[in-house]
């Protein structure tokens, strides 16, 4: 069975955002062979402005490197040799994949940090809009952090309105997308699930 791009990029993608954008954690885990365990069985990859640049830049990168070698092997060798070649380099390729995803995350880290503080902005203000109304609760520690979250969000939106990350999601797009949309709504509670990063 022939390794698919697409998807085998969607599995590189899933483990670099669960290991938070990591390029150390990213390398150590695909080439210690655990890349074959398809971690998208237990969860899928959430897609956020952040994941689909990355998939597409890397398509892009990857398909781009591939044809021109294509074209250098189509003049130089026999329609055999050809295929052969091309098929040795997409695999090739696909070896090197995580690879073509850093320096994808290179290239739009400088877009990714202005975009990022652009939202953070515009959550501040909203949140400067509605702070009268706020009462934050901020939980910290090692485990049980999104228990206690849902443990007190539970209690308190009997009384209050309440507002939080949803399940265990602490990626900041997630965040700041998620309290938009909630802070038009809110009258009481903020509770806030912090991650030790």
């Amino acid at each position: 069975m022939t390794p698919n791009l697409f998807s085998f990029l969607r599995r590189i993608l899933f483990i670099y955002q669960q290991e938070l954008y990591d390029s150390a954690k990213l390398l150590s885990f695909f080439y210690s062979k655990r890349i074959l365990e398809n971690p998208e069985k237990r969860q899928e990859i959430e897609w956020t402005i952040k994941t689909k640049p990355y998939y597409i830049l890397t398509i892009g990168l990857f398909l781009s490197l591939y044809i021109a070698t294509i074209i250098q092997f189509w003049w130089k060798s026999t329609l055999i040799l050809f295929l052969f070649k091309s098929i040795i380099l997409y695999f090739l390729l696909l070896f090197f994949l995580p690879f073509f995803l850093i320096t994808s995350q290179v290239i739009l880290n400088p877009l990714d940090y202005f975009l990022k503080q652009k939202r953070i902005k515009k959550a501040q203000e909203t949140y400067l809009q509605h702070k009268e109304h706020l009462q934050v609760i901020a939980i910290t520690g090692s485990f049980g952090k999104t228990s206690i979250k849902e443990l007190l969000q539970n209690i308190l939106k009997e009384k209050y309105s309440v507002i939080s990350t949803p399940e265990n999601k602490n990626e900041i797009q997630i965040k700041i997308k998620n309290y938009k949309i909630e802070l038009e709504k809110i009258e009481k509670m903020f509770p806030e699930n912090f991650f030790e990063n």
